[in-house]
């Protein structure tokens, strides 16, 4: 779909309305700066640990989330015009699987502080990697069979099919996470 300020600028310059699916939604914003140097610092950390610790998963500290709503009345005023007279603002509902606001990491997942300034590690419990492969073309025969039956049986037997159902996991073993 865009980014939010991609698609802002575009119904502003348009004459409006801008459109955003509820007053209450919340975003995280990164600017590309901020995405390089999460790439580049979270490689550096990764080559430096070589598997020593549990997460393989990087974050930035993404300070509070900001409301789409000032996003829009922000860029519209930049743009010389009045949010609400001169361009409308419009609210259209939540899409279903839509959040209202963004969850950086999941319940079963910690944050690790790092010695690295605005980036965490992030712990989870995840599935060994050869479990994975070893079901994997068991897995491809059900899926292509059309049984579903089978292939949720398989994934039960991973954990994952509870976590995907919004159950609570069994408790898995942690690993490094990293593959191969």
């Amino acid at each position: 779909n865009g980014s939010v300020a991609t698609i802002f600028q575009a119904q502003i310059e348009a004459g409006g309305p801008v459109t955003i699916t509820d007053r209450r939604m919340t975003r995280y914003f990164m600017t590309v700066a901020e995405a390089v140097d999460l790439v580049i610092m979270s490689a550096a950390d990764a080559e430096q640990r070589r598997g020593r610790d549990d997460y393989a998963i990087y974050m930035l500290d993404m300070g509070k989330p900001v409301p789409i709503l000032e996003v829009a009345e922000t860029m519209i005023r930049m743009a010389g015009k009045s949010p609400y007279t001169d361009i409308p603002i419009r609210f259209t509902g939540i899409r279903p699987g839509e959040k209202l606001h963004e969850m950086l990491h999941g319940e079963n997942e910690e944050v690790v502080k790092l010695d690295i300034a605005k980036i965490f590690g992030l712990r989870s419990d995840v599935v060994e990697w050869r479990r994975i492969e070893a079901a994997l073309p068991v897995l491809v025969a059900a899926m292509l069979d059309r049984d579903k039956a089978a292939a949720l049986a398989i994934l039960a037997g991973l954990n994952l099919a509870e976590e995907h159902a919004g159950a609570p996991a069994q408790a898995v073993p942690k690993t490094a996470g990293q593959i191969g």
